[in-house]
């Protein structure tokens, strides 16, 4: 992705993360399994820790995804791969699962958790990203809570 455009990009969900969701706080722990371009949140609830993953595309396409997460070990995910949980049955019966992550698009009907990766530009950011908290809000942060 285009450093200027990441850079607006992230800022722009940073600012979304801190007005939507504020008890979702920065992710700042080191761990081998985030890449170096991804923006972390978390929140502690009971035993168990829950993660939004902003991921731009690693190969430099002007893309991202956004990842939603939990760990019962009380951690950022340590999975063979992200991400983890790739068919809507999975996705449907997080209790199998002490740590996984997936796609948000995965909790739409017709797409599975591993989806595609969303296209952005400097013309269309704030609505294509607008959206996906929307998405977040809706859909993503309930089925979070619910685990």
């Amino acid at each position: 992705m285009e450093k200027g455009l990441l850079k607006t990009i992230k800022n722009y969900w940073i600012s979304l993360m801190e007005k939507k969701l504020p008890h979702y706080l920065p992710y700042e722990e080191k761990v081998i399994y985030l890449w170096r371009d991804e923006k972390t949140w978390w929140f502690r609830k009971d035993n168990i820790a829950l993660f939004v993953i902003f991921s731009p595309n690693p190969k430099g396409r002007n893309e991202f995804a956004i990842e939603l997460g939990w760990s019962k070990k009380k951690r950022f995910p340590e999975l063979p791969m992200r991400p983890f949980l790739s068919t809507k049955e999975e996705i449907a019966n997080p209790e199998k699962y002490e740590e996984a992550t997936f796609r948000i698009t995965g909790l739409r009907e017709h797409q599975d958790g591993l989806g595609g990766f969303i296209r952005i530009s400097g013309k269309d950011y704030e609505t294509v990203l607008d959206n996906q908290m929307k998405i977040l809000l809706e859909q993503g942060v309930p089925y979070l809570e619910k685990l």
